[in-house]
């Protein structure tokens, strides 16, 4: 029917059979003034727009949904974490750097404990 791909036969405007449209009137309650959607399309944006602002607000990126408001709390404090600890990391290698060339140059070291 169809070999490969360069001669893929698609469906054309011409190959479609003719429809008829049905308009059915029903209420919809959640709707303002008894409207329904059309469509989902206009609401899924949203799911992928919320995570991306979050991440440009606080720097965190979430990558589940839903975000609640514990999550971002919690991700904020772990951040906050994180770079307390990333900042202390280089002065507590100063730190130790200087600790150890004090304690090389306060204790002699003794002919038995070269050997």
């Amino acid at each position: 029917m169809n070999p490969n791909f360069l001669d893929y036969k698609m469906l054309g405007a011409k190959d479609m059979p003719k429809m008829t449209t049905i308009l059915v009137e029903t209420d919809e309650p959640l709707g303002p003034y008894g409207a329904k959607s059309i469509s989902e399309v206009p609401s899924t944006g949203r799911l992928r727009q919320l995570p991306n602002a979050i991440f440009h607000a606080i720097g965190v990126r979430f990558r589940k949904l839903p975000i609640r408001p514990e999550d971002v709390l919690r991700a904020l404090r772990e951040k906050e974490t994180v770079e307390v600890a990333q900042a202390l990391v280089p002065a507590a290698s100063r730190l130790i750097g200087t600790l150890a060339g004090r304690v090389r140059k306060s204790v002699p070291m003794s002919r038995d404990a070269a050997d």
